[in-house]
């Protein structure tokens, strides 16, 4: 099956409740940004099973995007809300006519503008281009010693990607991209030897990259790297590490504290 977590997918559709498909490359609805999406449409009214039925199509990276855009076609939507651009432009290529809620559409060159799309892609205009370069900035507070930051590219766009090099001269420091599309991609290029030649690094926005936060994190705490992620997800995530790791540290003092 196609499309993965539909809330009510299969149950008996009320004309008086709206489809909304929500594609991304990601795994799960666990994370911030859908519980934040749901917390909004909650304040403003709406009803999951009353007024509105959310329906989760999740790729687990980028080769099935195309497959689930086809699939909300054939099932219907009445919106669909597109996870990062590369979902963003799946859907635009299997529909011309059902409406898309993007991020930076204008940027993608699938809408014409905010206020007048021209189209059935609208959306929001993100700081997304600012956002990257803060996060530089972020990282040499953290370690004032880092020449060489390596930046973990999730297929970042080529505006944002100048942005970065522009700040990462004016601050003085050097920048290794390093190319991350699937887990096996980072489970090869986040290990302590691969990253010995950089001090710190840095993860700009990405929702590819979002549904493999856990290994992310992993690899990145192993290699003992100080790093700036774009979203909270990856936070909470290495902070359920370092307190799974001062559990282990507590129950073998406690052992060491019985045998003496």
């Amino acid at each position: 099956m196609l499309a993965v977590a539909a809330t009510v997918r299969g149950q008996q559709r009320s004309r008086n409740v709206a489809r909304i498909a929500i594609l991304s490359p990601g795994t799960s609805e666990t994370r911030s940004v859908f519980t934040a999406f749901r917390l909004r449409l909650r304040d403003l009214g709406y009803g999951e099973g009353r007024d509105i039925a959310l329906h989760f199509y999740f790729a687990n990276g980028s080769l099935r995007l195309a497959a689930l855009a086809q699939a909300i076609v054939s099932d219907g939507a009445d919106v669909v809300l597109v996870d990062g651009r590369l979902a963003a432009l799946a859907m635009y290529a299997a529909s011309r006519t059902i409406p898309v809620v993007a991020s930076d559409p204008v940027g993608l060159g699938i809408a014409a503008s905010l206020s007048r799309p021209g189209g059935n892609v609208t959306g929001v205009a993100t700081m997304s281009t600012e956002l990257a370069p803060k996060q530089l900035e972020f990282l040499r507070e953290i370690a004032p010693k880092a020449h060489r930051i390596g930046v973990i590219d999730g297929l970042i766009t080529a505006p944002n990607y100048r942005a970065l090099d522009e700040r990462a001269a004016s601050i003085g420091v050097g920048l290794r991209r390093i190319a991350i599309r699937a887990q096996v991609d980072a489970e090869r290029d986040l290990t302590a030897t691969a990253l010995r030649d950089v001090d710190g690094l840095v993860m700009p926005p990405s929702a590819l990259l979002a549904g493999i936060a856990a290994t992310l994190v992993r690899l990145i705490n192993a290699a003992g790297k100080p790093a700036v992620y774009a979203e909270t997800d990856f936070v909470a995530r290495m902070m359920s590490v370092i307190n799974a790791l001062n559990k282990i540290r507590a129950a073998i003092r406690t052992a060491h504290q019985a045998v003496g």
